[in-house]
């Protein structure tokens, strides 16, 4: 659900000038045909061996299973410029939007 919310709001990140990009632990193979079935326009990187989950905080350690949904706004500058654990997965999207907005 919460990819499918940026899917379909995708124009309006472009339009925003945001690049979207997800993150998954699973195998790019898997995330190839996940992003394939659902549609998605953006980037889904595989992060295998959990090291930018680890430096974002998403998983506790390399062994983890599942990763916490994080979102985060990085600026121009490399900046993180937003963090915040995902509480709606359904609304992520439209709240971010907002976000950019203000």
């Amino acid at each position: 659900m919460q990819g499918n919310g940026f899917r379909d709001r995708i124009q309006d990140f472009q339009s925003a000038g945001v690049r979207v990009i997800g993150v998954s632990l699973d195998s790019v193979e898997d995330n190839r045909a996940f992003q394939q079935a659902q549609g998605y326009s953006f980037a889904l990187w595989s992060d295998i061996n959990r090291s930018m989950s680890l430096n974002f905080g998403a998983v506790e350690d390399a062994n983890a299973s599942y990763a916490r949904r994080l979102t985060f706004v990085i600026g121009p500058d490399g900046i993180v410029e937003q963090a915040e654990v995902t509480k709606n997965i359904s609304s992520q999207a439209d709240a971010l939007l907002q976000f950019l907005d203000s």
